[in-house]
This record gives structure tokens, sequence and C-alpha cells, in this order.
């Protein structure tokens, strides 16, 4: 829900036509006037409108799936807050400044909400009143020196601003005010008028269609431009569906120092158990060494290698964060039924490889029934790889399903690595038996590094 449809009732009791109203503040600040400061009703319209008709969009879920530790937010729902803790967050919601004072223990995430929440409508802002007063009180200057400090020390990506959003100016001026000139790079995405904006669907454009068309274009054009005043640079989209896409790719992006081993061994051939190991062991070691972080779940034969290759490197740096570096997922064991036992370890799969950005496979057989055969734990891995959309690795020398996902995307690498064709020469020295680990590492490394340059 927006502002134009919560005060659509409210203009149309003060005789007003929301559609034609651009200042929005003034609409709210003339229905208190009407009331004779009286504000209660507009206060159980937010109530009713954000606890029951507010619902959690997917651009919700993917913004609590990325690495963030702030979030500034001018909405009074409860959307963002439920979104992260589906994430498995621990949110500190700082609703006043007096909740500034006590912070939430273990919290992964803190969502400022700089105009109120639904759960004290009373404090809400929302009139022109309360955007006057708001900087002018000792309750709300604390509020603004936090956000003063974010704004010079941290890169902002403002989603959700309009030509028309009565909050964009507030925050805004702000802006200006806590740069002081040395500006902070910062993003926001706004959406370009188009033709069909001002046009009735079907119809050919009347010439007033066009000039307001064109006035919208240049006020959009000047807009851009008076931004770059803070810092802030535009990123343009003609939908805005186009934000789900930008969130994805986003997150996607986020990942790309994040690298998930998967591996099973009960045989090791064509290697021989002594260069696998080798391998596995120098490949934790080379993740760490390279800046990167390791995503294991204790693959058997191989997991155990690489997650010791991985600490040898991190006790050897001065300083360490095994909690950032090392994610390590054993699985667990004990079920009640095979069914159940299944599900889990899906889940497990799932949860692993979306905070990932490549996925490496090595290996990958096991022992059933006294007879090895294919892991199928590592075709589920491949198959959530896939789905994901994140960047394969397979170690197609190593043998058995490692080989299999190697053929595959080889023979698909435009799909895999989209307009990245040098990917292919590194791919090709991890199916060859002859070059050795240290230029399987490399090779490996090599193709973290150009897909991290080069993300498509």
């Amino acid at each position: 829900m927006n502002w134009r449809e919560l005060l659509s009732g409210i203009a149309n009791q003060l005789g007003l036509d929301i559609e034609l109203e651009s200042d929005l503040l003034a609409v709210a600040q003339y229905h208190v006037n009407d009331r004779m400061g009286n504000r209660t009703e507009i206060d159980e319209l937010i109530v009713k409108a954000f606890k029951t008709r507010a619902k959690r969009h997917p651009n919700h879920d993917l913004i609590a799936d990325l690495d963030l530790s702030t979030v500034w937010t001018t909405n009074y729902d409860h959307l963002l807050e439920q979104a992260f803790e589906r994430a498995h967050k621990v949110v500190d919601a700082i609703i006043e400044s007096k909740d500034l004072r006590i912070t939430s223990p273990r919290r992964d995430v803190v969502v400022y909400k700089m105009h109120g929440d639904v759960s004290r409508p009373g404090d809400a802002v929302l009139t022109k009143d309360d955007y006057i007063a708001y900087a002018s009180t000792r309750e709300r200057e604390l509020f603004l020196s936090v956000l003063r400090s974010d704004l010079v020390s941290k890169t902002f990506l403002f989603l959700g601003f309009s030509f028309d959003d009565p909050n964009i100016e507030f925050v805004l001026g702000n802006l200006h005010l806590a740069l002081l000139g040395q500006n902070k790079k910062h993003f926001c995405v706004m959406r370009k008028p188009q033709q069909m904006h001002f046009t009735k669907a079907g119809d050919t454009p009347t010439p007033e269609e066009v000039a307001n068309f064109r006035y919208a274009l240049r006020k959009f054009d000047l807009r851009k431009v008076d931004l770059l005043r803070y810092g802030v640079h535009t990123v343009e989209i003609l939908d805005f569906n186009e934000i789900t896409e930008m969130l994805q790719e986003l997150k996607r992006r986020s990942r790309l120092n994040d690298i998930f081993v998967s591996g099973s061994a009960h045989t090791y051939d064509p290697l021989g158990q002594t260069v696998v190991e080798q391998l596995a062991r120098q490949l934790g070691t080379k993740i760490i060494e390279q800046e990167c972080n390791l995503i294991s779940g204790f693959g058997l034969g191989i997991g155990g290698n690489v997650i010791i290759g991985a600490l040898e490197a991190l006790y050897s740096q001065p300083r360490r964060d095994l909690s950032k570096r090392l994610t390590l997922r054993p699985f667990p064991q004990n079920f009640n039924s095979n069914e159940e036992r299944i599900e889990m370890w899906s889940k497990y799969r799932i949860d692993m490889i979306s905070k990932a950005g490549f996925c490496l496979f090595i290996c990958g057989n096991k022992l059933k029934n006294e007879e090895v055969v294919e892991a199928d734990g590592m075709i589920e891995e491949w198959n959530i790889c896939k789905d994901q959309k994140k960047y394969p690795i397979p170690l197609g020398v190593s043998g058995h399903v490692a080989s299999k996902i190697h053929e595959e995307v080889m023979a698909n690498l435009e799909v895999y690595y989209p307009a990245m064709p040098q990917v292919s020469k590194h791919l090709e020295i991890l199916n060859d038996a002859h070059a050795g680990v240290d230029k399987w590492l490399d090779a490996i490394s090599s193709i973290i590094k150009l897909a991290g340059q080069n993300p498509a």
C-alpha cells in the first residue's frame, strides 16, 4: 500500500481528488486541521491498513537475504522485520530515540524506523507539522545524529522513492547536511517516465499527453542531476518489477566470496586417496588465502580435509573471524524416519548453497549395499546449484558425479558462465589428470577471480 491509496478516503472526506494532489503531506495535515488537531481517525487508518492489508513482497525477503547490518525505513509496517526473522536473523527495531540505549543481544541487523511504527500510530510522522517538528525535537535529534553518521560512513541504496514520495525531501535534506561536501557514493533506484504512463491504454497520445510526458522526463533528468549533489547516483529502471531482478542480482554478486564445497568419496579412483586428500586440504587453505569464505557440510572423506586446510590458513593469520570465514553444517543423523531425514537434509543443502556464490564439486560416490554408486546428495546439490544460478566449479578429473557435472558445464558454458568464454581453459585444466594439484588449484582461483571481475 502506498500513501496515495492510504489517504484516498480522507481526501474524499475533504472534497479533494487524491489523483490531483501532489502534496500528500498537505492532505494529511488538512485532515488533522479539519478535526481541530485530533488525529485519532488517521491513526486508526494506519493501524487498520498496515496490520491487515500490508503483505510481504518477495523484495522484502531478498533484502533480508543480503548481508546487511543496517536498514533505514520510513515505513510503519513490520514487513521488513518479518522478512529478517524468516531469514533466521535477530532484528533490533529502533522506533524511538530511547530504543537506542538498549542493544539487543546477538543482533544481526538494526532496522531504524525513522517515521514511527504501526504499534505506536500516535507518534508516527505523517503530517506537515510532524515533519517541521521532527528535527527540532530532542527526541528525534538523536535519530538524526545516527542517520548522519551512517550516511557519511556507509553506502546507501535508496529504494521506493518517487517524485511524489513525501519522505524524500526530508531524507535528502538531512543527507545534504550530513555529507558537508564530502560525498559518500550512494545509489537511488527510480523509474524513468514513459509515454505509456501518460496515455490511455490503446490510444494514440494526444498533444497534451505528449507535452506532459516530456515535462515529466525533463523533471526526471533534473532530479538525477540534483541527486548528484548529495553523492546519489540514479539507477534507471523502466518497470518496478526490475527492482526484484536487481535485488536478485545484488544477492548473487554479494556471495561471490563464498565457496560451497560438495564432496564425498568412498573410493578415490581415478586419482587415488593421497592425491584427493592433498587436493582437498590445500583447497581449504587456498580458499581462505584468496580472502574467500568456506561453506561445507562435512562430506564423507572430503569435507574434513577441506576444513583442516581452511583452519590451518585461518590460524596462521593474526586477525581471524572463524564465524564469518568458515560455515560448517554437519548433517544431523538421528531421525524417526528416512522421509524425515531426506526432508531435513534437503533444507540443509538449500540453506547452505543459498549463502554461496560458487559450488565446487569433488568426486561424488558412496557405498550402498556393498556397491560403489553415485552420491545422490551431490546430485541434489548440483540441482540446487543450477536452480539458484550459482557458479559451478566441477573437478572432472576426480571422476564420478563431478565428472558428469563437468561434462554438462562444458557443453553449456554460456548458461553457467555467460559472457565469460575465458573460463573454458581453466575448466579444461580441471579435467586434465596430468595437470597436478597446483595447477588445479590455480585454475579454481582463476575461475573465482574471473567471475568476480565480470559477474554477468
